[in-house]
């Protein structure tokens, strides 16, 4: 459930436009950006992070969503086949990570399928699907 809390957060940065009156972002970021790096460093700040995701219900709305994704079943009605193979909710199966790796990389979930992959923040390179991060640094 940790996890899931830090995943939230390092995706929800790439959404405070979407979420927050423009006057909001940058001090939100900041927050976010300094408990995601104290994170990073060890430092336990899972209740602080739940506090920050809890900041409005537009913020606490995304978040609810992003950690209790839809799930996915079998109609039952033989008129309709279901596409092939198990699915899964988008969010749950890929994982975009910064090919150059580091503590301090940004990581990133796609919420709905054709979402632009954004690009890390540290580096300024396009993220890349979780898998094919150690192909990339060979």
């Amino acid at each position: 459930m940790e996890r899931n809390v830090v995943d939230a957060a390092n995706t929800i940065g790439f959404h405070l436009e979407e979420l927050l009156d423009e006057a909001e972002v940058a001090t939100f970021r900041e927050e976010l950006d300094d408990l995601l790096e104290r994170s990073r460093s060890g430092e336990n700040v899972i209740s602080e992070l739940r506090e920050v995701l809890r900041y409005n219900d537009t913020v606490k709305q995304w978040t609810q969503a992003f950690m209790n994704p839809p799930k996915t079943y079998r109609s039952g009605l033989e008129s309709y086949q279901d596409l092939p193979g198990q699915g899964q909710p988008i969010g749950s199966s890929k994982k975009y990570v910064c090919p150059k790796g580091g503590v301090f990389c940004d990581y990133w979930f796609p919420l709905k399928a054709g979402q632009e992959i954004p690009k890390c923040r540290k580096h300024g390179i396009t993220l890349v699907l979780e898998e094919q991060e150690e192909e990339t640094r060979s």
